[in-house]
């Protein structure tokens, strides 16, 4: 019988497969200090953080930057073949001295003398109880904004998803891999939670910032890993942008990774916002008929008695 579940794919810039047990091991002993934020735990480094800033170190409990479809068969645990990883940090996608950003700052701006800000404040709250403090009055913020430093006019937000995970934790995978001389399986399911992060989270902000920036004059960027693009309803997203002109319209830039496992540039494709909605809800109506099938079968079901369904009157 084989099972397949998500497990540690990079922990702290390392992939895991690639290391030797000890190796493993000792980094599974630093990892559970860190995840259990132990007041002397001394925090390993985010070498994708670092390569902007030397010295900066791992702010995400246990050090997992990306996830992995792992197979268990006969107890033997291997990553499943051709399948793509995926990211849970966004500090990931800093590698290489923001190589990314230099990847975007080209396609679109075409300069050669990029500034690369984060974290840029452009909206305001409006609520009763707006506080006095202009960081607290912020009600929204550019992931990253990329200057044209000889032409400053010319500029574009980048926005940045990676994806959170449901399911079991990631202490006790840390905790087994201090004793394990092989890959370590989860003990229950996990699996990115693309609908958290895409629907959920990424949509309702691109429909805010991207009419308000472009009212600044600014277009927008998303970048996403290739696993939150395959999880996209496909054939909306256009590999030219000449239907797609204007600034209230996005350029995806979809990164990959590659062979010796660094994350790099892939695919450009590009999209109106309503377009790019419709490609992240990839959901469709159920027909009549398969609705009333599973409405069906939860009515009959005697344990969804009291429980899921309920006698009003």
């Amino acid at each position: 019988m084989t099972s397949t579940s998500f497990g540690i794919h990079e922990w702290y810039g390392n992939i895991v497969q690639d290391l030797g047990v000890a190796e493993r091991q000792a980094l599974a002993r630093r990892a559970l200090e860190h995840y259990r934020e132990k007041q002397d735990a001394v925090r390993d480094p985010c070498p994708f953080h670092a390569s902007v800033a030397p010295g900066a170190s791992c702010n995400k409990p246990g050090g997992v930057c990306s996830i992995q479809p792992l197979m268990k068969s006969h107890g033997h645990v291997s990553p499943v073949p051709h399948a793509v990883p995926a990211v849970t940090c966004p500090q990931r996608f800093w590698g290489d001295r923001l190589k990314l950003l230099r990847w975007i700052a080209k396609t679109i701006l075409g300069s050669s003398s990029v500034l690369a800000v984060k974290e840029t404040p452009f909206l305001r709250r409006l609520g009763d109880e707006v506080a006095d403090s202009d960081d607290r009055n912020t009600a929204g913020r550019i992931d990253w904004l990329l200057i044209d430093t000889k032409s400053p006019d010319n500029k574009v937000a980048v926005e940045i998803q990676s994806l959170y995970f449901s399911g079991h934790n990631m202490g006790d995978d840390i905790q087994r891999y201090v004793g394990s001389s092989g890959l370590v399986f989860p003990a229950r399911p996990r699996r990115p939670d693309y609908r958290s992060g895409g629907p959920k989270r990424l949509a309702p902000q691109l429909r805010v910032k991207v009419p308000a920036l472009a009212d600044l004059g600014i277009g927008t960027a998303v970048l996403v890993d290739r696993y939150f693009h395959q999880q996209m309803a496909q054939g909306i997203l256009s590999g030219t942008p000449a239907s797609t002109e204007g600034l209230h319209n996005l350029t995806w830039f979809v990164a990959e990774y590659q062979v010796g496992g660094g994350l790099g540039p892939s695919e450009i494709a590009y999209a109106s916002l309503d377009e790019s909605v419709l490609a992240m809800d990839a959901v469709r109506p159920m027909e009549r008929r398969e609705f009333d099938a599973n409405l069906g079968v939860t009515l009959r079901k005697p344990s969804n008695q009291g429980t899921k369904v309920f006698t009003l009157c």
